[in-house]
């Protein structure tokens, strides 16, 4: 995938050129996070040659393959599953997905979780929070309300 820059990137507005724009002193900060979900693009997910499970920004396959087996060996396999498989949309309420957005805007894979981890505990919630920590693996804690209601 091409990587973007700065230059590649629509022009950021800025507040006193449009009602919606940023204030000035936080143009440079809003760029460079601009280019990072850029960078971030499922642009394989488009033409349909993504590789499952998808892999978080900034973390190579092998880390993330490494890291989800230190993981499984800590939690116990059974609470650490990959998002390898075609997406399932659930039949009811309680049964919404949680490895990626049901009620997506853009495309599917834009939003999918690379695993999904069930801790048991405090004790465990701390775990994958060092674990996290250690492999630079961001983690998004969702509840079972997930907030839909």
């Amino acid at each position: 995938m091409d990587m973007a820059t700065l230059d590649d990137l629509p022009e950021t507005p800025i507040l006193g050129t449009i009602h919606s724009g940023i204030p000035s002193r936080l143009l440079d900060k809003a760029r460079r996070a601009k280019t990072l979900i850029y960078q971030g693009r499922t642009v394989q997910a488009i033409t349909g040659e993504r590789q499952l499970p998808v892999v978080p920004q900034g973390i190579s396959r092998a880390t993330f393959d490494k890291a989800i087996i230190e993981l499984a060996q800590t939690l116990g396999s059974d609470n650490v599953e990959v998002n390898d498989k075609p997406p399932n949309d659930g039949s009811w309420y309680m049964e919404s997905p949680n490895t990626h957005d049901m009620m997506n805007v853009t495309e599917q894979d834009d939003l999918r979780a690379s695993a999904v981890v069930y801790p048991g505990s405090t004790e465990e919630v701390q775990k994958i929070v060092l674990w996290a920590n250690k492999y630079k693996m961001p983690i998004f804690p969702i509840s079972m309300g997930r907030n839909l209601g």
